[in-house]
């Protein structure tokens, strides 16, 4: 979302999946929980920060995915991904994270996927950006939790191309394409005058 927000040259659309513009978390307790689980390392990130988080990502859906997820997979997934300090990076990132006053900036087509059991986000996050970027489009993705980009693909790519479809292919104002006959939204190039390729 920052990203769009500083308007980098040649994007030409966003798709925004799980996420939020501002702290999600509204429970002082919940956030006061994710202040002390930030800061855990070893053996207690390991065994007890990554089973809550875990846990708290679960939906009832993610057994029956197209590829069947579970918490010990998505704390699998942490392990090998994520150290601990970098978990505490995120969670003081989400826990003070606000650029609902930049969502008027986007200026691209933007296209939220959100699954229809999140815990971990709740249900307004989507709506705030819904709200916030003036060309957005909400697909909520039935019998799906946060980690559908996991146990759901089929589903996720689907909606994700149905979107691309829906984007023009002609250039904007003052781009070439780069090999014609070929162009899609990521092919366009600047003519000398051109800047929003």
């Amino acid at each position: 979302m920052w990203q769009e927000a500083r308007r980098p040259r040649g994007l030409r659309a966003l798709v925004v999946s799980g996420g939020f513009a501002a702290n999600p978390v509204d429970s002082k307790p919940w956030k006061a929980l994710m202040q002390a689980i930030g800061r855990a390392r070893g053996p207690l990130y390991r065994q007890l920060t990554l089973r809550a988080h875990a846990h708290r990502l679960a939906s009832p859906f993610d057994g029956g995915g197209q590829v069947p997820w579970s918490e010990a997979r998505s704390r699998e997934l942490f392990l090998a991904n994520t150290p601990a300090v970098s978990f505490g990076a995120r969670l003081r990132a989400v826990l003070t994270a606000d650029c609902v006053d930049a969502l008027g900036r986007v200026q691209v087509p933007t296209l939220i996927l959100t699954p229809s059991h999140d815990v971990l986000i709740g249900e307004n996050a989507s709506k705030v950006m819904l709200a916030g970027i003036p060309d957005a489009r909400e697909v909520v993705l039935p019998r799906t939790g946060h980690m559908f980009r996991f146990s759901h693909p089929v589903t996720y790519a689907a909606a994700v191309d149905d979107f691309l479809a829906t984007l023009p292919t002609a250039p904007p104002t003052g781009c070439r394409c780069v090999r014609p006959n070929t162009c899609g939204s990521r092919s366009w190039r600047p003519s000398a005058k051109a800047t929003g390729c």
